[in-house]
């Protein structure tokens, strides 16, 4: 089933043009709905049959918008939500046509299409027609203010709505597009080897032009990322813990859980001087020590080693137990002995052990066999994760980071979403500078 979604009813004349347009597109239109919403108790079914246009098969539904005096935001969410809720099954394409009238409610009924139906929403400019096709920008579907649209849309992270918007909108800047394909592929961490740089200096070009104080080290700090595509371990660091806390904020706490958990990992790999050589694919000998690492530990060549946590793990505890062999010393999560008395590096593997082996974090990363991303049901709440470790997690996790000096002080995702708002607020502003100079022009 497809759908047309009308914001405010419209004259018979402009409701024909629409629908003929949706016609074109589709060439035979069956089993079509038509959700209209406006704000007054009005008969609109009667002037829908009364136009006659027999040619399609259709069910007519009228939505009582809520009214704005009356009803606070929280009720006009979750009455486009139950709308939306009602449709997302049922409908395979959705046409949508906004026209002049309530822009806070106009905003969240656009924001949410966008949001849910982003491979499926279509919108329809003032004059009926396909925004594809509409190369004039005469385009009164959205409000006035894109960049609040856009704003949140790629605040949280959904770049891919995002970047529909901005096509739609026919943005000549083609930068927002490659910043948008970089937010998603940093998403997916799967940046193309063809041209992969290319994102990077792009963001890089963007920060530059619109930091007035020209900050030096957040252009540092993305050279530092743009690392990933070379496998580089500190970069894939950064990267993890910043994708850890993107979806913290988001309060998506089934996939943060996986990220928290790969980011304990590379980091536990990391702080024993080691280092994977990602063009070999014997597990046995993938691992070498990391040049310019503080310490490290020896790497088996017999016996079974993989790339895991608990395998990182083992063999940190072989080293604990032949220190405390060694030095006469006990280093256990219960009770420590003795530990003055070792030497820095002895002193520096004790600390990570007993970071690592740390009942609270082995529980929390267990955490991860119970969602739905392992092998349960488990819901998780925010609560439940403080009350595990006594506080925040990362806030928890950068005690160790900050002893190896591996504490990112930016976030990849927070200077995409800088670089892209900026680039946005600049058309806004072209836009709006030239509708005022056309307008003195006519007067």
């Amino acid at each position: 089933m497809k759908g047309l979604i009308i914001y405010r009813w419209i004259t018979g004349n402009d409701f024909l043009r629409v629908i003929q347009t949706v016609i074109n597109t589709e060439e035979l239109c069956r089993d079509f709905e038509i959700l209209i919403f406006t704000d007054k108790e009005t008969d609109i079914q009667k002037q829908v049959e009364g136009l006659n246009f027999n040619y399609i098969d259709y069910s007519f539904t009228h939505l009582l918008e809520p009214r704005e005096e009356s009803e606070n935001l929280t009720i006009r969410k979750n009455h486009i939500e139950n709308v939306i809720n009602n449709i997302e099954d049922r409908f395979t394409k959705v046409y949508t046509f906004l026209t002049e009238g309530n822009q806070s409610f106009q905003h969240l009924l656009s924001h949410a299409l966008m949001q849910r139906f982003h491979q499926k929403v279509i919108f329809l400019t003032g004059k009926g027609e396909m925004a594809a096709e509409n190369h004039e920008s005469e385009g009164k579907a959205l409000s006035q203010n894109l960049y609040e649209h856009i704003h949140e849309l790629v605040i949280s992270g959904n770049f891919t709505a995002a970047k529909k918007l901005i096509t739609f909108n026919h943005f000549k800047d083609q930068r927002i597009i490659h910043l948008l394909d970089l937010g998603e592929y940093l998403k997916s961490l799967h940046i193309p080897n063809r041209n992969g740089t290319m994102y990077f200096q792009i963001l890089n070009d963007v920060l530059k032009t619109i930091n007035e104080e020209n900050d030096p080290e957040e252009i540092e700090y993305v050279e530092r990322i743009e690392g990933l595509w070379k496998n580089d371990q500190k970069a894939f660091i950064f990267y993890l813990h910043n994708y850890a806390d993107f979806l913290y904020k988001e309060n998506d706490l089934i996939d943060f859980i996986v990220l928290f958990y790969r980011l304990a990992e590379e980091t536990l790999l990391y702080s024993i001087g080691w280092d994977i050589n990602w063009n070999t694919s014997d597990e046995q000998r993938q691992f070498f020590i990391r040049k310019n690492a503080l310490y490290s530990l020896r790497i088996p060549r017999t016996g079974n080693l993989s790339k895991h946590f608990h395998r990182y793990m083992n063999v940190l505890k072989q080293e604990i137990r032949s220190i405390e062999e060694r030095q006469q010393v006990k280093i256990r999560r219960d009770k420590c002995v003795g530990l003055e008395r070792l030497s820095d590096r002895d002193k520096y593997f004790a600390e990570l052990y007993l970071f690592f082996n740390n009942k609270k974090l082995e529980e929390f990363l267990d955490l991860r066999h119970e969602g739905v991303s392992g092998h349960g049901f488990a819901d998780f709440t925010k609560e439940d994760f403080e009350r595990i470790l006594g506080g925040s997690p990362l806030e928890k996790f950068n005690q160790i980071l900050t002893m190896l000096e591996l504490n990112p002080e930016f976030s990849v995702f927070r200077l995409v979403q800088k670089a892209i708002l900026a680039l946005v607020a600049s058309y806004e502003i072209e836009q709006s500078e030239l509708a005022k100079s056309e307008e003195e022009a006519i007067n």
